[in-house]
């Protein structure tokens, strides 16, 4: 006999707790909520219907995910400890298996399937079940939220990102496991605010720093760990922080994304190779101020190469992003970031190529 169970995020457990040899019929979660979804089957044995489909979800998503808790260890060692006298389960052990199941993997299950349950000996229960698991990468970033907001943009669309602006280590990474993510980034920060004085007028600069630490949780490790910085220029402190903000949350962005690549992770068919042309450009120091201001804007995964064709007075710079759908809304973003040194129009733009004209050096 078939059930069918559906686990929203965070509420899921009537479908287990109700789970026996009557059919369970739930709502199933759109697909379209996940880019990218693994169908995976999975059996599992316990001394309950109820656990033993626990077990088989938690494996299941240990399996496609690789996420660093194995249900098979955790059973092995807590039934060790958990058992009576007769060598059956507790019932402290089965609601915090359930509970340790519900918090970690019910962000990443979009809907799973009893294919067929039976008893076995020793008097356990075995179920066969198939279940869809979301492979799209999400991110908890623990910060300052107006740069986390920020950060947003930056990312494809299919990323899931939540915010945090306070919290320590072990509630990071409950949340983290509790909203299916993959990675968190934790960044602190602290600002000086100085006065700026420009042809008469007084400015405020404010300079924020940052450490940044990301957390893969596939495998706890901290895959990048460095410091960030942002300045942002204005008439008030609160604008200038806002600039502030956006410049370093552009820097966190460049600097996840080449840590994400080189650490293997895949953006798949939103990654795409661009190429940039700025002409007319006849100055060796233009050449040198472009390819800076690319390599920390937006998106940018690495620049793969830069060209100056003097003869011709054309810069070619060929770059790797992480969203081709955003090309264009990165080339409008060169043309304001090189306003203070040059003015520049955007020509054209489509994913692959982008073509600038330069006013004034």
């Amino acid at each position: 006999m078939s059930a069918r169970g559906h686990i929203p995020n965070g509420i899921l457990w009537l479908a287990l707790v109700s789970a026996c040899l009557s059919p369970v019929v739930a709502q199933t979660q759109p697909s379209a909520a996940c880019k990218s979804v693994e169908t995976v089957g999975v059996v599992a044995e316990a001394a309950s219907l109820q656990e033993a489909i626990t077990t088989a979800l938690a494996q299941g998503v240990a399996q496609v995910r690789g996420l660093f808790i194995s249900a098979q260890e955790y059973l092995k060692d807590s039934l060790v400890m958990m058992t009576n006298s007769q060598g059956h389960e507790m019932a402290e052990f089965v609601s915090e298996y359930r509970q340790v199941v519900l918090s970690r993997y019910s962000g990443l299950i979009l809907s799973f399937e009893v294919i067929q349950a039976t008893e076995v000996p020793p008097g356990l229960r075995r179920v066969n079940i198939r279940m869809q698991v979301c492979l799209d990468p999400g991110l908890l970033f623990v910060g300052d939220p107006l740069i986390g907001s920020q950060l947003k943009r930056y990312l494809a669309s299919y990323w899931k990102v939540y915010l945090s602006d306070a919290l320590d280590l072990d509630s990071a990474l409950n949340l983290g496991y509790q909203q299916g993510v993959t990675l968190i980034a934790f960044l602190k920060t602290s600002s000086v605010v100085g006065n700026l004085y420009l042809a008469g007028d007084q400015l405020k600069r404010v300079h924020m720093t940052g450490l940044l630490n990301l957390l893969d949780l596939t495998s706890l490790e901290t895959i990048f760990s460095d410091s960030v910085e942002g300045i942002g220029i204005a008439y008030s402190v609160e604008e200038a922080t806002r600039g502030a903000s956006h410049e370093l949350s552009k820097e966190v962005w460049s600097r996840m994304a080449q840590a994400l690549t080189k650490k293997g992770y895949s953006f798949k068919d939103e990654q795409a190779a661009v190429n940039l042309l700025f002409s007319p450009i006849t100055r060796e120091s233009s050449v040198r101020e472009i390819a800076n201001k690319i390599h920390r804007a937006s998106i940018v995964v690495r620049v793969e190469e830069t060209q100056f064709i003097r003869e011709r007075k054309v810069l070619r710079v060929r770059l790797l992003v992480a969203d081709k759908s955003k090309v264009c809304d990165l080339a409008r973003e060169l043309v304001q970031v090189l306003r203070g040194y040059m003015k520049i129009e955007l020509e054209s733009c489509n994913t692959d190529l982008v073509s600038f004209f330069v006013l004034q050096e």
